[in-house]
C-alpha cells in the first residue's frame, strides 16, 4: 500500500475496548490495545509523503448473529463444574437462562448482607455480561465491607441496603420499584426472588433429584428419606416435585432455619404451583413435611 500511495487499513474491535466486562479481561485487554494501536499507526502513516492510508477502527455493538445461540449451553456449563457457589447455582442456572433468553441485561435480587445467593447472582450475571442490582438487608453505611458484601462490590453490583424491618416487609415492592427505575434508564431488568426460589428456579432441584436417583443406581442403594435445610423453600420444592414425578415415594423432610412450619408450607406450596406449568402431571402438596422448633434466633440445634 505504501508503494502504491493509497489504501485503507481496517481493524474490527468491539465496545469491550471502551467498557471493560468482568471475567472477560483477556478479551477486553486485546480490544483496549487496539484503542492505542490504531491512532498511533494513523499518525505514523500521515508522516509519509504522498501516502493516503487511513487507519479505521470499527467498534460494533450487539448484533444477532446466532453466535450466542450456538454457544448458549457452553455459556452455562461453568456454573456446574467446580463451582464455588454449589447449591446456589442450581436454581440460578434456570433463572438466568430465562433472563438471557428474554433479552434482559440486568438482574435484580435480594438477600442478607452476607447472602451467598446474592453473591452468586452478581458473579453469574457478570459472567453473562449482565448488570446486577442487589437489595440487601442490613444497617446501611455502618455495615463493614467484608465477606460476600465485599465481593458483591468487587464485581460491580449496584447495592441497595434497607433496614431489616423495611426489608422483610417490603422487599418485593422495593425490587419492583428498582425494576421501574432501571427501565426508565433503558435497561431490561429481570427480578429473581430471594434464593431464586420460584417456579423456574426450583427446576434446578428437580434435576438434582434425578441425579440422586442416578447416584442410587451407581451405589446400589435406595434412600427412603431426603432431608434438607429450608431457608426460602426452593430446594425443598424441587426435591419434592422430583419425588412426585418419579413416584419414588421417598420422604422429603425439611428443617426450617427461620420463620416457622406454617410459613414454609405456604411458600413451598406457592413455588410448586408456579412450577406446575412445566409439567403435565399434577403435583399434589399433601405430603410436604417441615419439622419445626429446632431454630431459635437463626441458630439451629441438633435434636437428641
Amino acid at each position: 500500500m505504501i508503494s502504491k500511495g493509497y489504501g485503507r487499513i481496517i481493524f474490527l474491535s468491539s465496545l469491550a475496548g471502551r467498557s471493560p466486562i468482568p471475567f472477560l479481561s483477556p478479551y477486553c485487554g486485546s480490544k483496549f490495545a487496539l484503542e492505542g494501536i490504531v491512532p498511533a499507526l494513523n499518525m505514523e502513516l500521515k508522516e509519509l509523503n504522498n501516502v493516503n492510508i487511513p487507519v479505521i477502527l470499527i467498534e460494533p455493538g450487539a448484533y444477532s448473529t446466532g453466535f450466542n445461540e450456538k454457544n448458549i449451553s457452553k455459556q452455562f456449563e461453568w456454573m456446574k463444574v467446580n463451582s464455588y457457589f454449589k447449591n446456589k447455582i442450581r436454581k440460578l442456572e434456570y433463572s438466568l437462562r430465562e433472563a438471557f433468553e428474554q433479552g434482559c441485561d440486568l438482574v435484580i435480587t435480594c438477600g442478607g448482607m452476607q447472602s451467598n445467593h446474592a453473591r452468586a447472582t452478581a458473579y453469574a450475571a457478570a459472567k453473562l455480561s449482565m448488570k446486577s442490582c442487589l437489595l440487601l438487608r442490613g444497617n446501611g453505611s455502618s455495615e463493614p465491607v467484608e465477606g460476600n458484601y465485599f465481593l458483591d462490590r468487587l464485581v460491580g453490583a449496584d447495592i441497595v441496603i434497607k433496614e431489616p424491618e423495611i426489608f422483610n416487609r417490603d422487599k418485593d415492592k422495593i425490587m419492583l420499584k428498582l425494576k421501574t427505575a432501571y427501565e426508565a434508564k433503558g435497561y431490561k431488568p429481570y427480578i429473581i426472588p430471594m434464593g431464586a426460589s420460584n417456579g423456574i428456579g426450583t427446576l434446578g432441584y428437580v434435576e438434582a433429584f434425578t441425579e440422586i436417583l442416578k447416584q442410587e443406581e451407581a451405589m446400589k442403594v435406595e434412600f427412603d428419606t431426603i432431608i434438607n435445610a429450608v431457608g426460602s423453600g426452593g430446594t425443598y420444592a424441587g426435591l419434592y416435585i422430583g419425588n412426585e414425578l418419579n413416584r419414588t415415594k421417598k420422604q422429603i423432610i425439611g428443617f426450617n432455619v427461620c420463620d416457622d412450619k406454617e410459613y414454609f408450607i405456604k411458600e413451598i406450596t406457592k413455588i410448586i404451583k408456579e412450577a406446575q406449568v412445566y409439567f403435565d402431571q399434577e403435583i399434589k402438596t399433601e405430603r410436604i413435611k417441615i419439622i419445626d422448633g429446632l431454630c431459635w434466633s437463626g441458630i439451629c440445634f441438633k435434636s437428641k
